[in-house]
């Protein structure tokens, strides 16, 4: 018969399942099972004697039926322990082959990924960029900061030396930090090269186009002193200035730029009292422009400036007065002043000498020319001096002389107003 747990075919007459030890607690006679109690169990224990025996006939029905059905129990355990083995060792052998699917889908997606990101792949990428005039994608591919003189406008412009209208196929060459694009455009079988230089990140080691080709670093404007300028129209901001006196030019003023795309630019420079100057620049190394013409107002207004000042200087020292009744009227540059202070002394006490003392100076004609590249007047003039004396017997006389002389006055502007670097004065031949 069979055991409706297990579903193990037992003998007839079994009382307990051979497969899980169930009893089975009615007869599986119809004719007793109808209504009628189960006859008392049989002792007859023939049907295990495939099994050895746990215990003597005196230990009764119940304790050898006990026994019996533990070893049932154990032999169900025995066997669901081994499918679970099974099952637990198809399991390993799926993980096992499964790790080893894994590992190797990292790997090629590694050799894909290195592919990738390698330094000919993003040549490529940057290339291809520039070639269908994506030039914000291409500007991405530099690790550098986006301003108003490096960006993509400028790239497209330092991109205009390649001839890129028109590619019609390509390839890439070169290996490591240092890739060639070989390229020919439509109607043309000339090859054509671009060199790509290119960075490795020391922390992500990702690869970035090297921005020198394209872009120049600390390109520098000379301009005179409190100048300002602009490329292509944009003004070039004050923070980029930095005042300097130069040995050779002077005082200056100097724009650097950290980065400015290659290429033509045009450099325009105003100074206040100076016609606009304008340059062509390719965007790299040092550009000086200087040569900026005073206008015709500015020149005025110097030779003005200088005959005021002669007027002053000579009067303060017609009378004797200290160098500071006047120090105003020069630089506050303390080198300059004190060989400026030195002269005004010798000329005082050459208008004050021991055998006559100049009480009174006019100047008529004068005229008054300059350069438009200069700030110097240069002063031609009659003068008549007043002075007093004495005669050959030692007498008190009161003399004048008449005559000719040329000085030249040079100015440099110093907080917004013009001062003079030199005396400018002479003694006028006394």
């Amino acid at each position: 018969m069979i055991c409706s747990q297990c579903g193990r075919d037992n003998k007839e007459g079994a009382k307990f399942c051979v497969g899980c030890g169930t009893a089975f607690l009615y007869s599986p006679d119809p004719a007793i099972y109808a209504g009628n109690p189960v006859p008392p169990p049989e002792t007859d224990e023939s049907y295990w004697d495939d099994e050895p025996e746990t215990g003597g006939a005196s230990d009764g029905y119940y304790e050898g039926t006990q026994a019996r059905a533990t070893e049932a129990s154990d032999r169900l355990k025995e066997k669901k322990n081994s499918t679970e083995t099974q099952r637990v060792s198809k399991w390993n052998t799926y993980a096992a082959v499964g790790f080893a699917f894994l590992i190797a889908a990292l790997f090629l997606l590694s050799n894909v990924y290195m592919r990738a990101t390698s330094p000919q792949r993003q040549a490529e990428r940057f290339f291809v960029a520039l070639a269908n005039g994506k030039y914000a994608k291409a500007f991405s591919y530099f690790d550098i900061p986006q301003s108003e003189f490096a960006n993509p406008t400028g790239l497209k412009q330092a991109a205009a030396d390649f001839d890129l209208s028109e590619v019609k196929d390509y390839e890439v060459s070169g290996e490591g930090s240092m890739v060639t694009i070989i390229y020919r455009n439509k109607n043309s079988e000339a090859e054509n090269h671009m060199s790509i230089a290119l960075e490795q990140d020391e922390k992500t080691k990702a690869w970035k186009i090297s921005p020198s080709q394209f872009f120049s670093e600390d390109a520098e404007i000379i301009v005179p002193q409190g100048a300002v300028c602009t490329v292509d129209d944009i003004p070039v901001a004050a923070g980029y200035a930095v005042d300097r006196t130069d040995e050779y030019y002077g005082d200056i003023t100097a724009y650097t730029i950290p980065q400015i795309t290659r290429g033509s630019h045009l450099v325009k420079v105003k100074a206040e009292g100076r016609a606009e100057a304008s340059r062509v620049w390719d965007g790299s190394g040092t550009i000086e422009i200087l040569d900026l013409a005073y206008d015709t107002n500015t020149l005025t207004y110097l030779q003005q400036l200088a005959v005021y000042n002669m007027n002053q200087i000579y009067a303060a020292a017609l009378k004797s007065q200290d160098f500071s009744t006047i120090e105003n009227l020069f630089t506050a540059d303390e080198g300059a002043r004190e060989y400026i202070r030195n002269d005004y002394q010798y000329l005082v006490e050459r208008l004050e000498g021991s055998d006559y003392q100049v009480t009174q100076v006019t100047f008529t004609d004068i005229r008054a020319t300059g350069n438009n590249y200069s700030t110097s007047a240069y002063l031609q003039f009659n003068y008549q001096a007043v002075y007093n004396a004495k005669d050959w017997n030692g007498n008190p006389i009161t003399d004048e002389i008449q005559n000719s002389y040329s000085t030249t006055f040079e100015f440099k502007q110093e907080n917004g107003n013009w001062v003079q670097t030199s005396l400018g004065c002479s003694s006028l031949g006394f």
